[in-house]
């Protein structure tokens, strides 16, 4: 499941529309089954404070290997530094083998991790606040890239 931002008109989407006359709302994107106005979860919802505008780019990636492993990936400085080598990455708050945020520049990262048996775990990542479509269309490319890296470097730990 992913997450979709778009910009809706005073007067429509949430109740609280009315109080600006443009505002982000937030979708939980779900398999087509679940889209009906009574499927819990398919309602739409305001972004929470202290989300970046602008566009969002999103990659996901199962790898073969536990959460303990993939989660230390991302927040080990070592770890991170050989599958990550840009410095732009500022970890903000962690919930250990669930997920993480991070400032990655002038965006916010949100990164997801769920278990898919023993040993392989999901990862998606969000990258809010892209100035461009083009920006976030290139960072779609980066993060699925360093997601790749991240698979090689933890499946081939784990031998």
């Amino acid at each position: 499941m992913g997450v979709r931002a778009h910009t809706v008109k005073k007067g429509f989407g949430s109740p609280s529309a009315g109080t600006d006359p443009t505002h982000r709302v937030w979708e939980a994107r779900m398999p087509e089954h679940f889209h009906s106005d009574t499927a819990p979860g398919a309602e739409s919802y305001t972004a929470p404070a202290g989300h970046a505008k602008g566009f969002v780019a999103s990659a996901a990636r199962t790898i073969g290997a536990d959460i303990e492993h993939v989660f230390a990936a991302w927040t080990d400085d070592a770890q991170r530094a050989q599958w990550l080598r840009d410095g732009q990455f500022a970890l903000t708050d962690r919930t250990p083998g669930v997920s993480l945020h991070a400032d990655w520049g002038t965006g916010k990262l949100r990164v997801l991790f769920m278990p898919r048996g023993a040993a392989r775990a999901y990862v998606t990542v969000d990258h809010d606040g892209l100035p461009t479509a083009r920006r976030a269309e290139q960072m779609t490319k980066f993060w699925r890239a360093r997601l790749s890296r991240l698979a090689a470097l933890v499946e081939r730990a784990r031998r």
